[in-house]
């Protein structure tokens, strides 16, 4: 027996049920997904505006190390981006493209000079770069580039998001369940006494039968 056949077979009060369930999973998992894809782009945009302001508050104390050629205080200031878990490296370069201070070990990062203008912040592997100019007076003297693991915390977010939406799918589901049984009577009990009818009409020829 094929599965068309089988949903044939069953009773209509339980292919109500089944139709109702289908319909609203169908509901359910379109919202959850619109809702995923908003709180995606809402975190990426949330986690490179952070960036772009530590970034931004990078670039400015860096003038005047790089003016004053004083590579401790720019080392010592990049060593404190170590208490930011999220940050893998940062390297301040001269307005010749030469390393001048660096934190952490990305070699690709220092290996080549970038623009004078800002890039912006890109997401790339499982990482989220970042390169600013350090200007002073107006003045280019060098620029800076940040990179931030962006992996943890997105896939921190997707546990949480996977943990709350399977939390609302199988209370919603629940609760369908419940409300349809209860509610599909109104709708079973006229087609149900509409068949005895019809039964009493076939089987006694009673036609002076009447459904309400």
């Amino acid at each position: 027996m094929n599965l068309r056949q089988r949903v044939n077979d069953l009773p209509i009060k339980r292919k109500l049920v089944y139709v109702t369930l289908v319909t609203c999973l169908g509901a359910l998992a379109l919202a959850c997904a619109a809702l995923f894809w908003f709180q995606t782009v809402n975190f990426r945009r949330g986690f490179a505006a952070e960036l772009e302001s530590l970034g931004a508050i990078i670039a400015g104390n860096s003038a005047a190390p790089l003016a004053f050629d004083d590579r401790k205080s720019a080392t010592e200031m990049l060593n404190a981006l170590q208490n930011k878990s999220v940050i893998t490296s940062a390297f301040i370069y001269d307005s010749n493209g030469n390393l001048f201070a660096s934190l952490g070990g990305e070699p690709s990062l220092h290996e080549e000079a970038h623009g004078i203008e800002a890039q912006g912040v890109t997401f790339e592997n499982g990482y989220a770069s970042l390169s600013l100019p350090v200007k002073l007076d107006d003045t280019r003297s060098g620029h800076i580039d940040l990179r931030a693991r962006f992996a943890d915390r997105y896939r921190e977010l997707l546990t949480l998001y996977a943990a709350v939406i399977a939390a609302v799918v199988a209370g919603s589901l629940g609760f369908i369940f419940l409300m349809s049984s209860a509610l599909h009577s109104l709708i079973t009990g006229p087609v149900t006494a509409l068949a005895g009818v019809a039964q009493k009409v076939s089987e006694r020829e009673d036609y002076s039968a009447r459904a309400v």
